[in-house]
């Protein structure tokens, strides 16, 4: 047997792979969505593409949150979630994130 997958999301899947650079990943809003905690990536202009009725923001994948070379800084363990953008984080508010990052360090060690 010989197995096929047809269906508009195909077709996006598609058309999105036809606008990526060269070894990139291009994701249409609804997957960014879905994967917006744990994947950086920067929205282009929306585009038209052939079969869907609508227009496509496209996101281009920059890489995933958390990895040493990133603006984000990203843990996650039962019970704690933290995430920081260092890239909006700005100077005035580094001090104030750095006094309740203490604050919290000071609650967890009692």
């Amino acid at each position: 047997m010989d197995y096929t997958i047809i269906g508009g999301e195909v077709n996006l899947a598609a058309r999105l792979e036809g606008v990526s650079e060269p070894g990139g990943i291009t994701l249409s809003h609804e997957t960014y969505a879905l994967t917006k905690d744990i994947v950086d990536a920067t929205k282009s202009d929306p585009i038209t593409v052939k079969g869907i009725h609508r227009s496509v923001v496209p996101y281009t994948v920059n890489g995933l949150l958390g990895d040493d070379k990133s603006r984000f800084i990203r843990r996650e363990k039962a019970g704690m979630r933290l995430f920081l953008d260092l890239g909006k984080l700005k100077k005035p508010h580094r001090k104030a994130a750095i006094k309740d990052l203490k604050d919290i360090i000071a609650r967890l060690e009692n």
